[in-house]
């Protein structure tokens, strides 16, 4: 909550599948308490095939998106569930691969600027 406002965040961009359009709304409501007015909390309805997206989108999120050197240690269950990732198989968590195939497009979009 605080590094929306820390960070100047102008958009927060949720899913809205399985209760995410309703996790929005109480942390906009959080972020407005704490004095937060520059972010605008969007939600979208994820219809594509997520699997799809990702094997589709792995070269663009391996060329266009960097992470910081110590995020194996940082963020250790992202970090795995990005890392392996198979593209033929069983995938418990595929969550992180599907919300960096959705960062890649907006690059793609010009929808993302970072500073």
């Amino acid at each position: 909550m605080q590094q929306l406002i820390d960070f100047n965040v102008e958009e927060f961009v949720c899913e809205e599948n399985f209760g995410g359009r309703a996790w929005a709304k109480v942390l906009k409501g959080k972020y407005e308490v704490k004095g937060g007015k520059k972010c605008k909390f969007r939600t979208f309805s994820q219809d594509r095939n997520k699997e799809a997206k990702i094997l589709s989108r792995a070269s663009t999120v391996n060329r266009k998106i960097y992470m910081p050197k110590s995020w194996g240690q940082k963020w250790p269950k992202f970090y795995t569930h990005v890392t392996e990732f198979q593209r033929a198989g069983k995938n418990a968590f595929d969550d992180g691969p599907d919300m960096l195939s959705e960062i890649s497009m907006r690059l793609k979009k010009g929808g993302i600027v970072t500073i």
